[in-house]
């Protein structure tokens, strides 16, 4: 009985030379040899004569094969499990308070646009009442000039030259009482305009105070309850200290106690068998 080697070859493995068959056949014929002491013992594989190189692997799919037999070799403990479950909690906390923080910019800033568009409307009011005024004033100035030259073209009656030049005197008075009015109204108007717009400044001033003010206390309630749990955590942590220290002590008195009871013990024992023994 001969055993041949019928092992398929794979194909990155053709370029190895492969045994004689010189040497096929000898081995052959030594491993089917069988002699009757041993008839029915099993006969030796044929040994091979070449290394069959490994298959090129990919990398991602050899890392998973490392990265699982590390987790099944070693198993995480609980305390680190723990660990990760606080990590998760305090990850989800702080995705909530982002949340809360996001809401709360979001409703501010739609509150800032609301303030902004009723500012922007009441600038325009005060944009197009100015204007409105400017043309009333422009209005009242060209009617000034138009009865102006109405009044030098008007031809005068024929009178004699005294009263000609008493209705002139009439007419130029007047025209000067009419200049002199429409001069103290655009005073008047100028002064209102430059007040309004004191007054605007002033109230933009007054708020954006205000707003520096709200948040500088903001910030200082902040800080002060920043110092209360620092001087919390502190004298929390020295009344821990203080309370280990008297623990401590206790316990030194408490072994010193049982020393000396077991002290009392030993010498009431040897009065008793000192007392036996006389």
């Amino acid at each position: 009985m001969s055993i041949t080697n019928n092992l398929p070859i794979p194909d990155f493995a053709s370029s190895i030379p492969l045994p004689s068959s010189s040497s096929n056949q000898n081995t052959s014929q030594t491993s089917g040899r069988k002699s009757k002491d041993n008839q029915y013992s099993i006969a030796k594989p044929i040994p091979r004569r070449f290394k069959v190189p490994a298959l090129p692997r990919d990398e991602l799919t050899s890392a998973t094969i490392r990265n699982g037999l590390i987790y099944k070799k070693f198993k995480r403990p609980r305390r680190i499990a723990e660990e990760h479950d606080r990590l998760k909690n305090w990850k989800i906390e702080l995705d909530q308070a982002l949340e809360k923080e996001k809401k709360r910019l979001e409703i501010s800033l739609e509150d800032l646009q609301k303030r902004t568009e009723i500012a922007k409307v009441r600038l325009e009011k005060a944009n197009t009442a100015q204007i409105r005024k400017r043309q009333e004033l422009i209005e009242l100035i060209k009617e000034r000039d138009q009865k102006l030259n109405e009044a030098k073209a008007a031809p005068l009656p024929n009178v004699d030259d005294d009263e000609e030049i008493v209705v002139m005197k009439k007419r130029k008075t007047q025209l000067a009482n009419q200049v002199k009015e429409l001069e103290k109204r655009f005073e008047s108007l100028e002064e209102k305009w430059k007040k309004e717009d004191i007054e605007r400044k002033e109230k933009l001033s007054h708020d954006k105070e205000e707003r520096k003010r709200k948040v500088s206390e903001k910030l200082e309630q902040s800080q002060r309850k920043k110092q209360k749990t620092e001087s919390i955590q502190a004298d929390t942590s020295a009344e821990i200290a203080r309370l280990e220290k008297e623990v401590k002590e206790i316990n030194q008195t408490q072994s010193q106690l049982i020393w000396l009871m077991k002290q009392v013990i030993t010498i009431q024992n040897q009065k008793k068998e000192s007392s036996k023994q006389k």
